[in-house]
Formats: C-alpha cells, sequence, structure tokens
C-alpha cells in the first residue's frame, strides 16, 4: 500500500493494514527503494500478499520472484496509438501529477510525434529492459514470448471482459453486491480517465505516431488476434473441465 498507508512502509517487518474494508501490505514497490525494501523482507516468500501491482516489471521479477516462487503477470493492453495520444493530453493537464509536462499545452500533437517526448515502443522496451537504442525483430519475439509464457491479457478496450477473463482464471468472483457495483465503477473511470476525440488513422499525426510503435502495435495486434483468444478458449475448457469433476 506504500505512501497511501498510514503504517511506514519502512518498517522492519511485514504489516496489514486496511484502506476502504480492503487489506494491504505495508510496502511500496512502485519505486525502486520500495521494491529492495520488500525483497529485505521476503514479501513474496511471506506468502502474505495475493497480488503487487507496480510500473518495474524487470525489478519486480528480479527481486521478488524466484524459480521456488512464480508469478503469473496480468497484463491490460492499449492500442499503442490511442495509448500515445492519451498520454499527450494526460500530461499536458495533470498539474498533479510528478510528470506533468507544461511544455506540451504549447505543443501540438504532430510536434510531440517528432519530440523527445515521444514515448518509443514502451511496452516492448518494458518487456525487455532494452530501454536504450534500435530494437529488432528478436526483441519483439522475446517480448511476444513473455506475454505467452508468464502474462494473462486483456484490452484496455474492453476492461469489462479483460475482468472477466482474469477472475475465471484465478477463480474470483466479486464477494457482494456492493462490490460487483464498486468493481464496476473503477472500471467505468478508468475509461473516462482521459477524455479526446479519436485521431483519423490518415491523419500526419497517426502516422507519425505510428511510426514510433511499430514493435508495440506487432505485440499488440499478436495479444488481440492470437494470444487473447486462445488464453480464453484455455480458460474456458479449464472450468469446464472443473465444473464436470464437482458435478
Amino acid at each position: 500500500v506504500g505512501r497511501y498507508s498510514t503504517n511506514n512502509f519502512t518498517s522492519a517487518s511485514l504489516l496489514t493494514t486496511q484502506v476502504f474494508g480492503s487489506s494491504y501490505v505495508n510496502v511500496d514497490v512502485t519505486t525502486q527503494e520500495g521494491v529492495d525494501h520488500a525483497a529485505s523482507l521476503n514479501l513474496v516468500g511471506s506468502g502474505v500478499p495475493d497480488i503487487l501491482v507496480s510500473p518495474l516489471f524487470e525489478e519486480v521479477v528480479n527481486r521478488l520472484y524466484s524459480r521456488s516462487h512464480p508469478t503469473k503477470m496480468m497484463v491490460t493492453l492499449r492500442h499503442p496509438v490511442q495509448r500515445a495520444i492519451a498520454n499527450y493530453y494526460y500530461m499536458r493537464t495533470a498539474t498533479w501529477d510528478p510528470q506533468f509536462d507544461p511544455s506540451l499545452a504549447s505543443m501540438t500533437l504532430e510536434q510531440y510525434a517528432l519530440s523527445g517526448q515521444m514515448e518509443n515502443n514502451y511496452v516492448t522496451r518494458l518487456l525487455t529492459g532494452k530501454f536504450r537504442g534500435t530494437l529488432n525483430r528478436n526483441d519483439l519475439a522475446y517480448a511476444k514470448e513473455i506475454l505467452r509464457k508468464k502474462a494473462l491479457v486483456g484490452l484496455y478496450e474492453d476492461l469489462n471482459g479483460a475482468m472477466d477473463h482474469f477472475e475465471r482464471y484465478f477463480g474470483w468472483a466479486p464477494a457482494t453486491s456492493d462490490a460487483l457495483n464498486c468493481q464496476a465503477r473503477i472500471l467505468e473511470a478508468g475509461l473516462q480517465k482521459v477524455q479526446f476525440t479519436p485521431l483519423d488513422e490518415g491523419a500526419t499525426a497517426y502516422t507519425l505516431i505510428q511510426h514510433q510503435l511499430q514493435f508495440d502495435l506487432s505485440l499488440y495486434n499478436y495479444a488481440k488476434n492470437q494470444l487473447i483468444p486462445y488464453q480464453h478458449e484455455a480458460v474456458r475448457r479449464q472450468s469446464q473441465q472443473f465444473e464436470n469433476v464437482i458435478s
């Protein structure tokens, strides 16, 4: 729960705290310091947390998980071009965010696409750990393999479907109608976080942004057209087998 907790997340022992009725552990795995602290407390090996949420993929995997404590990621992918456009609009107005960039307010989308602020295949680089230099087809193949072997994948454009996929795989279900309604509100809020007029695929800005995201686009299309349908069918068969056993 980290920075949102009243507990000290530099504590020498693992503690749990209640936030809006849910239990959280007093670590913050959204920072390198927090990941190191979690590792020192044997967070994963303790068996205390059920889920970790962090943007630090490589750090969390290398420091907290191992062959004796493997993990399964839940990944929600957004169309890369739409993600980049949403990030542009968000970062030029989100004064509360440490990554707020006031220079974007005077920059057109086309200028942003040609600038150094524009992301370059963020997801592929995140999965491969290759944050600098030129990506190649081997990097793309490696990123696909990580998703295939280590991740349950859903689409941002279908958050309800993604949530249903994750719940079916793990055997989760909202315990009460209040929990179900809360989940629906959170999903709706996520979709409405940044509103903007969709960009026509023939627009200059769209083409410029697309050029920066070729590997992420290939990864997204692989997940959407091949991996997710395969996973849905595998989970359906798993659920059917379980129902047959208990019936």
